[in-house]
């Protein structure tokens, strides 16, 4: 029998079997009773020969354990490194996918750096001479500067919008009539000058528009429809 190409299993059991075939012929060897003498040497000459060929089965056997030893230790450091190889690969997966991460980061860096780049030379290409602006400010700074007579402490009065309010032009022609009634009452005397500017600025936003027969009714806003 070739040894080394039969599978390992194959020959434990066949070598087995084989023991247990002897072992039992070496057993019925032994039940001599009613034989003669020529016949118990003839059977003493087989006892032999069997215990002979058990020895060597039993080496054999030995030697079959051991390889089996040996195979189980190299099957687990086959698995080990299959598990090792799997660790591994699983990392450098890892690592490729962080490192294809890192690389599209960097690209979106890279591009965002160069539209900076950009804005930026635009932008110094725009920029004037500062040599040039500081000589026309000389120029220009006689007629810029503020007046001799203004006083910081004093507070600007606040300008009235350049249309009327909603309430006037709802009034129409009656508003004038209140207008010039009310400066016929401040021209008096011993009445005290109201601030028509003040008074603008306190009660434009808080005076409500009631409905009323005098207001006219108009379309203030024609574009909205």
């Amino acid at each position: 029998m070739d040894t080394d190409s039969t599978p390992l299993v194959k020959l434990v059991n066949q070598t087995l079997d084989e023991y247990y075939e002897t072992l039992q012929a070496f057993l019925s060897s032994i039940d001599t009773l009613g034989l003669n003498t020529t016949e118990l040497l003839n059977i003493s000459e087989q006892r032999k020969a069997i215990f002979v060929g058990l020895l060597k089965l039993d080496e054999n056997l030995c030697e079959l354990f051991r390889k089996v030893r040996k195979h189980q230790k190299t099957q687990k450091q086959i698995f080990q490194l299959q598990m090792y190889s799997a660790m591994c690969e699983s990392a450098t997966a890892l690592l490729a996918e962080k490192i294809h991460k890192s690389k599209k980061k960097l690209e979106m860096k890279i591009l965002e750096a160069e539209d900076a780049v950009d804005e930026s030379k635009l932008y110094s290409s725009e920029t004037r001479n500062v040599n040039e602006l500081i000589d026309y400010s000389k120029r220009i700074s006689p007629f810029t500067f503020a007046p001799e007579s203004l006083e910081d402490g004093r507070t600007l009065q606040v300008a009235e919008p350049p249309y009327p309010s909603e309430l006037k032009m709802r009034m129409g022609l009656i508003s004038s009539f209140e207008f010039k009634d009310s400066e016929q009452a401040e021209s008096a005397p011993g009445i005290e000058k109201i601030d028509e500017e003040q008074l603008f600025i306190d009660n434009e936003q808080s005076f409500d528009v009631e409905d009323s027969e005098f207001l006219l009714d108009l379309d203030l806003n024609p574009d909205i429809e």
